[in-house]
């Protein structure tokens, strides 16, 4: 996992601390009332994962519409 230049320890630290919010009742509660679903527990490495994949399955719709990231 790439982690920019992060030591490996403060990435666990920031995945353990926003686990500890992710899990309350009241986050969870707002991520539904924005029409989302809380997403099971996750780790650093798993998130990287799933950013990798969504960059490679919007990279093409991008594309294809002739957007731009500024």
């Amino acid at each position: 996992m790439t982690t920019g230049g992060t030591p490996p320890a403060v990435i666990a630290r920031l995945n353990a601390e926003m686990q500890k919010f992710q899990n309350t009742d009241e986050f969870r509660a707002l991520l539904v009332k924005f029409g989302m679903e809380p997403w099971a527990p996750n780790t650093a490495a798993d998130f990287a994962t799933i950013v990798k994949n969504d960059v490679g399955r919007w990279a093409g719709v991008v594309k294809a519409a002739g957007l731009k990231v500024d």
